[in-house]
């Protein structure tokens, strides 16, 4: 959901399930934060995910399920964990033993790591009732613990920077990266998070007919604090 032509794609494919006779339930593409106007106003494509929910909303006979997660954790682990998500270096770079962390750092995030997004949603398939909005956590944590984690398990202290919301709300960041310098794509993205962990808008909501980790207790989601342990402590092993 990167575009208004892959926006126009899912609204397609949701007028196309809503007349077939066989397709009965349909989860667009989401899996972050809780879309709305608020976040909308942010995040360029969550606007996409709002006008797709819409479409969902005026269908005849589809059930369906909007499915929030938070931020990604994978981000943290690479390159040392498999994972099919793209590179982005964001506030904390464990690998190079720098951080630039938004807001004061003590701000909650809701964080999930994308193998137990998958495990979460083949579980879903089998549920006979699906509310309107889904939520599943790894864990809600701060950067501060992240930067906490990372340093006690490298061994070593990290070089460390803070962006206040109003440097931000400037568009102004500290460049972590030398490939965040010269990609005003990336700064941007690095805004637009920031701003928003900042705001609150990446800590999902605590309500337990929203999230649904109690509904599958077979289902041990993976925690940022082990991802890290497990990922960068100097006897772990490279997965």
């Amino acid at each position: 959901m990167e575009s208004s032509t892959t926006s126009q794609a899912q609204l397609n494919l949701i007028s196309a399930a809503d007349r077939s006779s066989v397709t009965e339930r349909f989860i667009p593409s989401e899996f972050g934060v809780v879309a709305n106007e608020d976040t909308a106003a942010l995040d360029p494509y969550a606007k996409y995910w709002v006008e797709n929910a819409e479409a969902l909303a005026k269908t005849k006979t589809l059930q369906y399920t909007r499915i929030s997660t938070g931020q990604f954790m994978d981000y943290w682990g690479m390159p040392k964990i498999e994972t099919t998500l793209n590179p982005f270096t964001w506030a904390i770079d464990i690998e190079k033993g720098v951080a630039a962390i938004p807001g004061t750092g003590n701000e909650k995030m809701s964080m999930t790591y994308t193998p137990d997004l998958a495990h979460f949603i083949i579980k879903m398939l089998d549920e006979p009732d699906w509310p309107v909005l889904s939520g599943f956590v790894g864990q809600d944590i701060t950067f501060n613990q992240i930067l906490a984690w990372a340093e006690s398990a490298t061994g070593r202290k990290f070089k460390v920077s803070y962006d206040s919301i109003e440097k931000l709300e400037k568009g102004e960041v500290t460049n972590l990266t030398e490939l965040m310098a010269s990609e005003k794509f990336l700064r941007d993205a690095t805004i637009m998070f920031g701003i928003m962990a900042v705001r609150g808008h990446l800590l999902l909501p605590d309500e337990k007919d929203f999230r649904l980790n109690d509904r599958f207790p077979d289902l041990e989601a993976m925690t940022v604090e082990n991802l890290i342990k497990e990922t960068w402590s100097r006897n772990s092993v490279s997965t």
